[in-house]
């Protein structure tokens, strides 16, 4: 809501009114996007592309979640609650929604899953790491970030990137008493 707030076509938000705020977020996508290395410079910035909502399936979901917070704050209002519309789509047509939705895109949390734990030929798309966080086809080298989540969390990603830190460090310590 806060980048809505200081956005000139939208209505002035009193803050004196207080506020409440439904936002529809997708929090498992089906859409991949990828990581490629722009040239063998290791200095060079790689090359990112997000692939947001490239897959219809991801549409559907949202779709169905802001016609939910639609409602809610609909059955809100009939309650008396004296809510007043800021930002919210011209019509519930799938095809308003979708502009809607292009329009207010943004991403949330923290990316991962860019070094996927999985088998290396994995038929639903190549794996980087294994299940002790060693990289495939090169020895002495493991990757312990975000990164090797298989899916994306539907949750803030912080505790489990701890956890699954200490886990690695057990890994290290065991594979180095060998």
């Amino acid at each position: 809501m806060a980048c809505f707030i200081a956005d000139p076509r939208h209505p002035k938000f009193e803050k004196s009114m207080g506020g409440a705020a439904f936002l529809a977020g997708l929090l498992r996508p089906v859409s991949k996007g990828t990581v490629r290395l722009r040239s063998p410079d290791p200095s060079d910035h790689p090359v990112f592309d997000m692939q947001y909502l490239s897959s219809p399936a991801d549409y559907l979901v949202l779709r169905q979640a802001l016609r939910l917070c639609m409602s809610i704050a609909a059955e809100m209002r009939a309650s008396g609650y004296d809510f007043r519309d800021v930002v919210v789509p011209d019509d519930m047509d799938d095809t308003t929604l979708d502009a809607f939705i292009n329009e207010g895109k943004t991403s949330l949390f923290h990316y991962s899953g860019s070094c996927r734990m999985g088998e290396e030929k994995d038929p639903a798309g190549p794996g980087v790491v294994d299940k002790a966080l060693r990289v495939h086809g090169i020895r002495r080298l493991r990757v312990c970030d975000a990164s090797v989540f298989p899916h994306i969390l539907a949750a803030h990603i912080q505790a489990p990137v701890v956890a699954m830190a200490e886990k690695c460090a057990d890994l290290i310590k065991t594979a180095n008493l060998s």
